[in-house]
Parts: structure tokens; C-alpha cells; sequence
């Protein structure tokens, strides 16, 4: 896909749509830009995008090794694999 600033409005209307299509089914997990432009969460839900997105990146916060989550980020982000609520959040 080409990068949204060359693209013509039909065109990005075009990927913003099938995009949007694969958020709703759990395809796809919009990024910040796209959910500022009114994408859809992932699977509709606000709490199925915060828990796919943390189980995502716990991964990225590990040194080298690292077995287990250990740092307080892992540890807050983890929380939010097992529940997204608003209380989590």
C-alpha cells in the first residue's frame, strides 16, 4: 500500500475502508492515526483493541532473555490481557 500522504482521497478511501472492514472483524488492529480518523476498534470493541494491543507489545518491553514480565509496564499492560475494563484502563 502506498504511504497515505501520496495517495488520492478516492484511493485512501478505498484502503481506509477495507481496513476498516478487517478492524471490525479482528483482522486488523487499527493504529492510533486510524482510530483518530474514525476507524473502527478492533472487533468493535474499545476493550478487544486495548487487550490485543498490550498482548502485542509486552513482548517489545523485554530485554534480551527475559522470561517473564518483570518491569512495571509489562506488569500494568498484562492486566489488560486478562480484562479491559474501564477500571483496568
Amino acid at each position: 500500500m502506498p504511504h497515505k500522504a501520496v495517495m488520492d482521497p478516492e484511493t485512501r478511501m478505498y484502503y481506509f475502508e477495507l481496513f476498516d472492514l478487517a478492524a471490525k472483524t479482528g483482522q486488523y488492529l487499527p493504529t492510533l492515526e486510524d482510530l483518530y480518523c474514525g476507524m473502527s476498534f478492533f472487533n468493535q470493541s474499545v476493550s478487544a483493541d486495548a487487550r490485543e494491543w498490550a498482548e502485542r507489545i509486552i513482548p517489545h518491553l523485554a530485554e534480551k532473555g527475559q522470561r517473564k514480565q518483570l518491569n512495571q509496564i509489562q506488569l500494568a499492560l498484562e492486566r489488560l490481557t486478562v480484562s479491559a475494563e474501564l477500571k483496568d484502563l
